[in-house]
């Protein structure tokens, strides 16, 4: 959305430092690396860093105008400076702007597990139909998103992803969004530490209607226990499951050739991952979709072409192994399905698994659950961490336990065998992806 600095500092009420008001921008980033040409720079304070300093470099780097929240007398004037009390603030201001002044429909998805996998999929279903802005990757926080709905250009659907780590966060995000459709995906144990309990988490998750007016839909898991409770809001719920009788039911759930394939409504689908919660994340994709009007055969095609985002159930086959990379993150539902996923297979099964973060009290508790759920399920088990030893002392299979990736690596190539199917899991943290790169080289 093209906007004057004029608008902006109106918008965000702001003071012009230096340049011209009537120079007009249409572009945002707040990282110098990536900067383009004739982009607006927003420098933001950090934990370990301070953004602002480097305008210089944005200004070098050709862009048009820079937006700070703190400029020194004895900095240097130079292009179009825009000084405010916080630069995140200005940036969800701006973003909100947007939001009330476009045509697009906006779907906002959250969940504990699912979120992204479940963005790709309504995305490129809508895509088949509509011209859609996606939130890349897991541009989902107080400032990701904002700068995600800034990529506007005249799209007919914005796509978002919301996350949270406690209470309040997704009331920000939806009151700046102001989603028509909301998505929840599920409520699970990812941040339990936190938030205390399940139904907390719900609560947190519900924040998503805070911004949405009553003339919105909820689209949720109606095989979820907590997702079952919702009821007496003022938007109208639409659900979807697997196992419980809902507006619209996936069933004859099976995988072949690294696809998920499954029935609606008598006709098959099918994505090209592997594992029974793409099948929920599908057939959420497949409500959203019939929202938007889609036929069955546009959104078939959506999601047989779906391309997901990276490091969740990526199938490398590799050296003689069938590697599963699902390293980007875990909690206790993401990794029972992955598990699934690897039990589906015929060849030797191995599970290297990491530790589940920020779990709190919870987390020895959830550890040993994972555990115990592994017997009969895999051949081998590998375990790294500190947390994850929790989840070695309960499985009854060979196993063994690495304090860190580095004895692990030592070990793997006299324990894994040729033809194995080996998953690789854990919080993204433990940075298990190296042993992805260690099985694939």
């Amino acid at each position: 959305m093209k906007l004057t600095i004029k608008k902006i500092l109106e918008i965000t009420n702001g003071k012009l430092i230096c340049g011209n008001e009537e120079e007009v921008v249409e572009k945002y980033s707040k990282d110098t690396r990536t900067i383009n040409q004739g982009e607006c720079y927003v420098g933001i304070m950090g934990d370990n860093f301070d953004g602002n300093k480097f305008y210089k470099d944005a200004f070098k780097l050709g862009a048009k105008a820079c937006i700070l929240d703190h400029f020194g007398a004895t900095d240097e004037e130079m292009g179009n400076i825009v000084l405010v009390d916080d630069s995140v603030k200005a940036v969800q201001q701006i973003a909100s702007y947007l939001v009330d002044n476009v045509d697009a429909k906006v779907v906002a998805v959250t969940g504990s597990a699912g979120k992204t996998g479940t963005k790709d999929m309504i995305y490129s279903v809508l895509s088949k139909k509509y011209k859609v802005l996606k939130s890349p990757g897991n541009f989902n926080n107080a400032i990701g998103m904002p700068f995600a709905l800034l990529n506007y250009i005249n799209e007919d659907i914005i796509v978002l992803e919301m996350g949270m780590n406690g209470f309040g966060e997704i009331d920000t995000l939806s009151k700046i969004a102001k989603p028509d459709v909301a998505v929840i995906t599920n409520v699970g144990t990812a941040h339990i530490g936190k938030l205390g309990s399940r139904e907390n988490i719900l609560k947190a998750k519900l924040e998503i209607l805070n911004g949405m007016s009553n003339d919105g839909v909820l689209v949720i898991n109606n095989d979820n226990d907590m997702l079952q409770t919702v009821n007496g809001i003022n938007q109208r719920i639409l659900r979807f499951g697997i196992n419980t009788p809902s507006d619209y039911n996936a069933s004859n759930i099976n995988m072949k050739n690294g696809k998920t394939f499954f029935e609606i409504n008598n006709k098959e689908y099918n994505v090209p991952v592997l594992g029974n919660v793409f099948a929920y994340n599908a057939l959420c994709a497949y409500s959203v979709g019939k929202l938007f009007d889609l036929t069955d055969e546009e959104i078939y095609e959506g999601l047989e072409n779906v391309i997901l985002t990276g490091n969740r159930m990526q199938i490398i086959e590799e050296n003689n192994y069938t590697i599963i990379n699902d390293t980007y993150n875990a909690n206790k539902e993401a990794m029972i399905s992955s598990i699934d996923t690897l039990s589906s297979f015929e060849n030797r099964k191995v599970a290297i698994l990491g530790d589940m973060l920020e779990l709190g009290e919870f987390e020895e508790d959830i550890h040993r659950e994972v555990g115990k759920y592994l017997n009969g399920k895999v051949d081998i088990l590998i375990t790294i961490g500190n947390l994850s030893k929790y989840i070695n002392d309960e499985f009854n299979g060979t196993k063994y336990h690495f304090d860190n990736k580095g004895d692990a690596i030592n070990d793997l190539k006299d324990i894994i065998k040729e033809n194995d199917v080996i998953l690789v899991k854990a919080s993204q943290g433990m940075k298990l992806i190296e042993i992805v790169d260690f099985l694939r080289n």
